[in-house]
C-alpha cells in the first residue's frame, strides 16, 4: 500500500505539531513537518515522536516569510524520493497586536501580510506541481474567524486580520482553479496554544477557548471526510460544521433601553461550548417525552411561569409525556387559562391546574402548592422553577435613584428569592425521589461576563448555588440547575440578543430535555448544571466522570 503524504507547515509547535503528531500515528503515513529552523530545540524534538508502523518523518526548512524556501524545500523532497503530495496543510501564521487602523504602521501590517498571505501563495505554488500527482489531493489553510468581514468584533485586529481575509479569498479561488484539488479552510477555534493564548490576554481573557489536543482531533475528522464537491471552496470549523463567511458578535442595544449600545464578544464557538461533541438546537429521540422510558404517567408536576415563554413548552413536554396533574403558577391569569385548555384539549389525560400569583410573594406560592396538595394529597413528583426577570439591560448606575434600584433588585426578588419560596414548599410536599429542576441561564456562567446584566447574571448565578446547596442538605431529593438555551421569548427579545446571531433553539428543547433529565436515566446528574442543548447519550457515556463531586458545579475558574 503506497503510503499518504503529507505536508504541515509551522510544525513544531501548537495546532501544526498536534496535527503532525496525529498523522505520525497512522500506518503508512510519509509525514512533512514544515518548519522555520529545523535547528531550534522545538523542531529537534520532533524527530523523538513516535511513528506508526512503515511511517516517518521528514523536517524540512520553510520560513514563511522567505520566497524561495517552500521552493529549495520541494527540491530537496523530490531528491529525496518524494515524487507527490496527498494533503498540505498551511497552517504557519502570526498574531503579533491588535492595532486600530488609524494606529496600524505599515511595517506591522507586512510583518503579518508576508508570511500569512504571500508565505501561503509561496508555499502553494512549490507544492502544486507534487499536489497534481495525488489521486486526492487536499489543500487545507488554517483559517480564523477574525478574517471574516461582516459584522466584525469590538476589538481592533487591522493587521492580523486582512491577513487571514486574504487567504480565505485565495483558497476559495484555488479551489476554483484546480477541478482535481479539494481546497478548503478551518477554523481551529480559539485554541489554547502559545498565540491563542496570548490573543486571549491581549483581549483581557485568562487563556483561549479549547485546548490544542480537541482543536486537532476535529480537524483531522473534517480532512478525512473532506471531497471536492462537500468542502472545496468552503469554510469550515472543527467540530465538521459549515461556517458563513461573517463573523457572529453580540452588538446587544435593548428594546427597553436603547439609549444603551454595548459590543461584547460572543463567538458561536463560546456560546455552544463543546462539552458534547454534539450540540442540539433541537430535539431529538433520545429525549422525545412519547419515550416511553421517560413517561410521567400518574405523576404531579408543578411549573412556574407556565403560562408564558419556555413554561409553555414545558408543560406541552410533560403532558406528551403522560403526567396525570399538571399546576402552573404565573400573573396572567388569561394566559394560564389559554396554556391549560389547548394542554387538556390536546392530552385529555392531563389535568392542569392554574393558580394566579408572583413567584416572590410567599402567600402567592403557598397557594399555589395548597391547590397542588388538592390534586395530589400525596405530593409533588417534579417542580419547575421557571419563573424568571430580566430587567434593563444597562451598567450599574452611578449616584443615587431608587427606581433603577429596584428594578435591579427585582432580579433578585424573582430568581432568588422566588426560587427559594419554590424550593421551600417542594421541601414540605416532595414525594420520595422527587425532582426539582431550576431553569438557569448560561450568563450567569459563561466568560466573559455579559456588559449591562449584572442583575440578571448574578441573580443566576446566586441561584444556581443555591440548588447546589439544596442537593447536599437533601441527598434523598434531586435538584439540578438547566441552561435551557436560547429561545425566542419576550425575555430574549428584551436582551438584545435576538438580532445579534446568537443560535435561537426550537422551543421543544427546553421541555423535552427537563423529561428526560427528572426521568431515571437522568438521575446521575443530580445537584449538577446542565445545557439543554449537551447531547443526553454522551452525557449518558460519561457517568462515571460526571458524577465527581466537582463536575458541572459552580466555581472559580483556574481554581479547582
Amino acid at each position: 500500500m503506497a503510503p499518504q503524504i503529507v505536508l504541515i507547515s509551522g510544525a513544531n509547535r501548537g495546532l501544526g505539531k498536534g496535527l503532525l503528531e496525529r498523522y505520525l500515528a497512522r500506518d503508512d503515513h510519509i509525514v512533512i513537518a514544515a518548519v522555520r529552523d529545523p535547528n531550534h530545540p522545538t523542531a529537534k524534538t520532533l524527530a523523538d515522536l513516535p511513528t506508526a508502523q512503515h511511517s516517518r518523518l521528514f523536517v524540512v526548512k520553510v520560513d514563511s516569510s522567505i520566497e524561495s524556501d517552500a521552493f529549495k524545500a520541494v527540491e530537496e523532497l523530490s531528491g529525496q524520493g518524494i515524487d507527490h503530495l496527498d494533503i498540505v496543510i498551511a497552517n504557519a501564521g502570526i498574531a503579533q497586536g491588535f492595532p486600530k487602523v488609524s494606529e496600524l504602521k505599515t511595517a506591522d501590517l507586512q510583518a503579518h501580510i508576508t508570511p500569512n498571505v504571500f508565505g501561503v501563495v509561496w508555499l502553494y505554488q512549490a507544492t502544486l506541481p507534487l499536489l497534481r500527482k495525488s489521486t486526492e489531493p487536499k489543500w487545507v489553510t488554517m483559517g480564523s474567524a477574525a478574517g471574516q468581514l461582516e459584522n466584525q468584533g469590538p476589538f481592533p485586529n487591522a493587521a492580523y486580520a486582512p491577513s487571514k481575509a486574504a487567504v480565505h479569498w485565495l483558497t476559495k479561488r484555488i479551489n476554483e482553479e484546480e477541478d482535481s484539488l479539494t481546497a478548503f479552510v478551518i477554523h481551529p477555534g480559539f485554541v489554547q496554544t502559545e498565540m491563542g493564548n496570548k490573543s486571549a490576554r491581549l483581549l483581557g481573557l485568562e487563556k483561549a477557548f479549547i485546548g490544542v489536543d480537541e482543536s486537532c482531533d476535529g480537524i483531522m475528522q473534517v480532512i478525512d471526510v473532506a471531497t471536492k464537491d462537500s468542502h472545496g471552496g468552503k469554510f469550515w470549523d472543527n467540530e465538521g460544521k459549515q461556517q458563513t463567511w461573517s463573523l457572529k458578535v453580540c452588538l446587544v442595544t435593548t428594546s427597553f433601553n436603547p439609549s444603551y449600545h454595548t459590543t461584547f464578544i460572543m463567538p458561536e464557538r463560546l456560546w455552544e461550548t463543546d462539552f458534547t461533541k454534539t450540540y442540539h438546537t433541537s430535539s431529538y429521540p433520545s429525549i422525545s417525552p412519547t419515550r416511553p422510558e421517560l413517561s410521567a404517567a400518574g405523576k404531579t408536576i408543578f411549573i412556574s411561569g407556565g403560562g408564558r415563554g419556555l413554561g409553555i413548552g414545558i408543560v406541552e413536554a410533560f403532558a406528551t409525556a403522560g403526567a396525570a396533574h399538571i399546576i402552573i403558577l404565573g400573573r396572567s391569569t388569561a394566559a394560564l387559562e389559554t396554556v391549560a385548555a389547548k394542554t387538556e384539549a390536546a392530552h385529555p389525560s392531563t389535568k392542569v391546574s392554574t393558580v394566579s400569583g408572583d413567584t416572590s410573594r410567599e402567600e402567592d406560592v403557598a397557594r399555589a402548592f395548597a391547590e397542588a396538595k388538592k390534586v395530589s394529597p400525596e405530593g409533588v413528583d417534579v417542580v419547575v422553577a421557571n419563573a424568571g426577570y430580566l430587567p434593563t439591560v444597562e451598567p450599574v448606575p452611578a449616584g443615587e435613584g431608587k427606581g433603577a434600584t429596584e428594578e435591579w433588585w427585582k432580579a433578585w426578588e424573582v430568581n432568588v428569592k422566588g426560587l427559594y419560596l419554590l424550593a421551600r414548599q417542594y421541601l414540605a410536599t416532595a414525594k420520595p425521589g422527587a425532582s426539582f429542576v431550576n431553569i438557569s441561564a448560561a450568563g450567569g456562567h459563561i466568560n466573559p461576563a455579559l456588559p449591562g446584566f449584572s442583575a440578571y447574571a448574578s441573580s443566576k448565578l446566586g441561584a444556581a448555588r443555591v440548588v447546589e446547596t439544596l442537593q447536599l442538605e437533601n441527598p434523598g431529593l434531586k435538584f439540578y440547575n438547566v441552561h435551557p438555551g436560547v429561545v425566542g421569548t419576550n425575555m430574549l427579545t428584551k436582551s438584545g440578543l435576538e438580532s445579534t446571531g446568537v443560535p435561537i433553539d426550537e422551543p421543544d428543547l427546553a421541555g423535552h430535555f427537563v423529561t428526560w433529565l427528572v426521568s431515571p436515566e437522568g438521575e446521575f446528574l443530580k445537584g449538577k448544571y446542565l445545557w439543554g442543548n449537551w447531547d443526553v447519550d454522551e452525557l449518558k457515556a460519561r457517568k462515571e466522570e460526571l458524577s465527581a463531586p466537582r463536575k458541572l458545579v459552580t466555581g472559580l475558574v483556574g481554581w479547582a
